[in-house]
């Protein structure tokens, strides 16, 4: 144990060195070099955990020093995010940076100081009994011999209700005896009209009371590796959101456009490529594209300008117009985009700005983590009317993109989310009057919804394809030439809230072996088919749900679908 020991020892060494950063006056700026050295020794403790552990792996059987090591790792992970952010704003003042930093410096010495706890409690563990050379093997060591090689599935108890996700940072919300994500219940909270808990509707009182649930974070840290890195990579986006609100509401430090009426495309790309800019605000005017190139794209000719690119970290772009064709994505994406979100780009915040009347898609996002995109318009986009491009906003290559109170009208599609590991939380979103269907998931990726509509659109309302996982409350999709939600082949869709009402098909269809569908307290009414359509083997559960008034009945089903109330 004499290596755990010391890890603890070099984990509080760090704490003390954080402790000392936090007591430095707001204007000393001077701090920086100090966080680099608590950094450096940072490093340390997390190689001596690590030691540590593969030195006890076969006498310790304890799933709690490997979530030590993760748990500080993502603390690291964030210091050097906040250090590398501080070099960056030479032209922000000296008082304002040093503040944030301070206030940072404050919330990594409390997890510091966490993990140490963990570390001695780790450390004066005893080590199991093993067995000896020719007894049996122990029960436990036979389970895991037959563990299969698949990923383990978390269960239900430790996904948050809000992100449909493993917990991250789990928190008792006082109120209501809840827990949730920190940073989901905290969001949930600062954009809710009425304070109210997302699964009781009871109303809590402000300032926010919540505390953390050791219980629940201990029964997410027993969870194999790879749930772990996922808790790893939400502390790190948690952090990037923080420092992008941050610098949402810091005052611009770019002058105006040139022609003081309107932006040029080329001034507009300069600022965002700007690392001493954190917030591009277009002070309520319009970006206007000039054709500079005629390409030629899926048979068709056109003139098009250049695509606006953001490939940095944790900026803000805010208050105003991008109208116009657009230009041809980078490489390897295909098609005619206006605005394109890079993997580089974690942390990008959009704000009250309308993406108008592109050739292709509106808002295109590749890989970028913790994006947010609030009160934004997508309108009118695919005026080329290419194949597979005019949409208004794609999520793909395994981006997370948090959309609030903002639409989707009048695209091609209204939003599309693609691929594995590609993940939009929408809450108070509107995807209405799009050619094509309203919100368009597939191939693996995953959607979480919370209020908001997906009305009036040429194909379905939801359309859920290929392992495609979404979970909606209180979605109403209806008006839709095609269903109000269409789920099929091996997706997984759970509807709660809501209604699918008035479609031109049914208001919920499940089709294909695998596929289910769960609806509960929802309204499939006054649909031209039926209120439930399932079959090809699709499961689907139904509770507290109204079929009443749709034309050809309120529920289909094959031989060979199941259909369950619960």
């Amino acid at each position: 144990m004499e290596s755990l020991t010391v890890a603890s020892q070099s984990a509080a060494s760090a704490t003390a060195e954080w402790l000392a950063c936090k007591k430095a006056k707001p204007k000393d700026v001077d701090t920086v070099p100090g966080v680099q050295a608590a950094l450096t020794r940072s490093r340390d403790v997390i190689k001596a955990v690590t030691s540590a552990r593969e030195a006890l792996d076969q006498a310790l059987a304890d799933p709690e020093v490997d979530s030590i090591a993760v748990e500080l790792a993502s603390v690291l992970i964030i210091l050097a995010e906040q250090l590398g952010k501080h070099r960056a704003r030479g032209s922000i003042s000296a008082a304002a940076m040093a503040r944030t930093f301070k206030k940072r410096v404050l919330e990594c010495t409390e997890q510091l100081s966490a993990l140490t706890d963990q570390l001695d409690r780790a450390a004066a563990k005893p080590a199991p009994a093993r067995p000896a050379t020719g007894d049996a093997p122990l029960a436990n060591d036979r389970a895991a011999d037959s563990e299969p090689d698949g990923p383990a599935v978390p269960p239900p108890d430790l996904l948050c209700s809000i992100c449909c996700d493993v917990m991250a940072d789990p928190v008792l919300l006082v109120d209501s005896g809840q827990t949730y994500c920190r940073l989901c219940i905290e969001e949930w909270i600062r954009h809710a009209k009425i304070p109210t808990d997302p699964k009781t509707r009871q109303r809590v009182q402000l300032p926010l009371r919540i505390v953390t649930n050791y219980a629940m974070r201990g029964a997410v840290d027993a969870l194999p590796a790879g749930e772990r890195r996922k808790r790893e990579t939400a502390a790190a986006m948690a952090a990037a959101r923080a420092a992008a609100d941050a610098a949402a509401n810091a005052l611009p430090t770019h002058p105006g456009p040139a022609g003081g009426s309107h932006w040029e495309v080329e001034e507009v790309q300069a600022l965002l490529d700007d690392a001493s800019v954190p917030v591009v605000d277009l002070g309520g005017l319009e970006v206007k594209w000039r054709a500079s190139e005629t390409v030629t794209i899926n048979y068709k000719t056109l003139s098009v300008g250049r695509a606006l690119l953001v490939r940095r970290p944790g900026v803000v772009l805010r208050n105003g117009i991008l109208r116009g064709a657009g230009g041809v994505a980078p490489e390897p994406h295909e098609g005619v985009v206006t605005l394109f979100v890079g993997e580089g780009a974690k942390g990008f915040l959009m704000d009250e700005v309308v993406v108008r009347e592109g050739a292709g898609d509106g808002v295109y996002v590749a890989g970028a983590q913790g994006v947010s995109i609030r009160r934004c318009w997508m309108e009118g986009n695919g005026t080329a009317r290419l194949a597979n491009n005019g949409h208004g906003l794609v999520v793909r290559d395994g981006a997370e993109v948090r959309m609030e109170a903002g639409c989707a009208r009048g695209n091609g599609r209204g939003v599309l989310v693609l691929g594995g590991g590609s993940r939009l939380h929408a809450a108070g979103v509107e995807s209405s009057r799009n050619v094509g269907h309203g919100i368009y998931v597939r191939d693996g990726a995953r959607l979480s919804v919370e209020g908001g509509e997906s009305v009036g659109n040429g194909g379905d309302g939801l359309w859920c394809f290929n392992r495609a996982v979404a979970s909606c409350r209180n979605l109403e999709a209806g008006g839709n030439d095609g269903s109000g939600v269409f789920a099929q082949y091996l997706s997984k869709v759970t509807l709660e809230g809501g209604g699918c009402r008035d479609n031109g098909a049914s208001g919920a269809v499940a089709m294909n072996e695998g596929t289910m569908l769960t609806v509960v307290d929802v309204a499939c009414v006054l649909n031209g088919a039926y209120g439930l359509d399932a079959s090809d083997y699709a499961k689907v559960t139904v509770k507290g749900v109204d079929l009443s008034g749709n034309k050809k009945g309120e529920l289909r089903t094959s031989t060979d679908a199941f259909v369950g109330k619960s």
